[in-house]
């Protein structure tokens, strides 16, 4: 080896320590409360710096070691958890001192509901209004709202409405940052007045739908269970239950007439080979054409069964 190549190769191992050197020291002291603006909890936010002039201090400053609590809530680091997590997040040049451990708090300022109400109520407003155009929505006060720093926007979860109802809740989430950061529910008195069918007087159940026997008055759907009947001609229909004076009939109060009901007086035929008779019975029950119900023959005391074949007629085959 000359004299020239074995100087270099001194030069190299003797710079090659300061090449491959951790980076120095930076020693911090850890605050025993903190105030942080954001979402994320730094090392920034945590410690007091002894030599910010440090030249990694600009980068591990922002370290994120924890998310920030909510707006009255506080968060508890010890002094071992922080050293933990700068390990983690590769910094262990970091020495830590001071306070054995940081209560963080988060800095938040009122936030105005009225932009969460507002979007709660135009996706409400537009998933009723097709079937409700007199609609009313009255909301509800929301308690006060305390948001941490950042960009802020509302975003209405999508839900099934599938009627009225006079006390209807809307989600809607809270962003900061684009980030999830909470859910509001948003309540609503509604209203929604429209034409409807009403009892001029107490009907009973099993009476057909008759027009003479309603009138028109205007009411509030969303204090109905059900879709209101506003067409008082419609043909075959009865009432399923009774029906008191002033009350506004709903589709789920009508129901089919029968081919027969109990009661009715029927033409029973008789069919035996060659032999057709025709005599009239009194139904014991009612049904639909193709059921089989009990009737009894006029000045018969016996009940045979019969098959219903049209609305009033019944009828008998022989062995």
């Amino acid at each position: 080896m000359t004299l020239a190549r074995a100087l270099s190769f001194s030069l190299l191992l003797a710079a090659a320590p300061f090449a491959w050197a951790a980076p120095a020291p930076v020693r911090v002291q850890l605050k025993a409360e903190a105030v942080v603006e954001g979402r994320d909890v730094t090392l920034g936010d945590l410690v007091d710096v002894a030599d910010a002039t440090a030249p990694q201090w600009p980068a591990v400053r922002q370290t994120v070691l924890a998310t920030a609590p909510r707006p009255g809530y506080s968060l508890h680091l010890s002094q071992r958890e922080v050293a933990r997590l700068l390990r983690e997040a590769g910094h262990p040049e970091i020495v830590l001192g001071g306070a054995e451990a940081s209560t963080i708090e988060t800095r938040a300022a009122p936030f105005d509901t009225a932009a969460i109400t507002g979007a709660a109520e135009n996706y409400l407003r537009t998933a009723l209004q097709a079937n409700a155009p007199s609609l009313e929505l009255i909301p509800e006060a929301l308690p006060p709202v305390k948001l941490p720093g950042g960009n802020v926007t509302v975003q209405v979860r999508t839900q099934r409405i599938d009627r009225l109802r006079g006390r209807m809740t809307v989600s809607v989430d809270v962003l900061v940052d684009g980030s999830f950061y909470r859910t509001m529910q948003v309540p609503f008195q509604v209203h929604a007045r429209q034409s409807a069918l009403v009892a001029k007087t107490d009907l009973q159940k099993g009476q057909v739908l008759a027009c003479a026997n309603l009138d028109m008055q205007e009411r509030d759907l969303a204090q109905l269970d059900a879709t209101p009947v506003t067409d008082c001609t419609r043909q075959g229909l009865r009432l399923r239950r009774n029906l008191a004076a002033g009350e506004v009939l709903q589709a789920n109060m009508l129901e089919p007439v029968p081919a027969v009901s109990e009661g009715d007086t029927v033409a029973l035929q008789l069919n035996d080979g060659a032999v057709a008779l025709e005599t009239r019975a009194v139904a014991l029950l009612e049904g639909n054409v193709g059921q089989r119900i009990p009737v009894k023959a006029t000045g018969s005391e016996e009940s045979v069964l019969a098959l219903i074949v049209a609305p009033d007629v019944v009828k008998v085959s022989g062995k």
